[in-house]
């Protein structure tokens, strides 16, 4: 699953398309917890990284994809927010926290 915001998440950096994805598999409960054998979320933004010439006497900026995830394997139970982990960007002086709430109808 993937979506992406232009949301400014950091000052000075302007609107620039931040994409977000995560996936999710081996999901199955174990007694009071879900077990989610492999939780993956990446964000990765595109960024200028240096101009090269272009026709007539324009310049070109030349992108470079950022990337950053976790990948991890977790046990939650239902309703109450795990924090899945921490990362940070080069591009950034802040810290992205993820936190999952799993809920589920079934009772067994």
């Amino acid at each position: 699953m993937g979506d992406f915001s232009y949301a400014q998440f950091e000052p000075g950096i302007g609107l620039s398309p931040t994409y977000l994805t995560f996936g999710v598999s081996g999901i199955r409960l174990n007694g009071a917890t879900v077990h989610i054998s492999r939780f993956k979320f990446e964000s990765r933004r595109n960024v200028v990284t240096r101009n090269s010439p272009g026709d007539a006497n324009t310049v070109r900026p030349v992108f470079e994809t950022v990337g950053t995830g976790i990948t991890t394997e977790l046990n939650v139970s239902e309703g109450i927010p795990a924090i899945v982990g921490t990362t940070s960007s080069a591009l950034s002086d802040g810290v992205l926290v993820v936190v999952v709430t799993v809920n589920y109808s079934g009772k067994g």
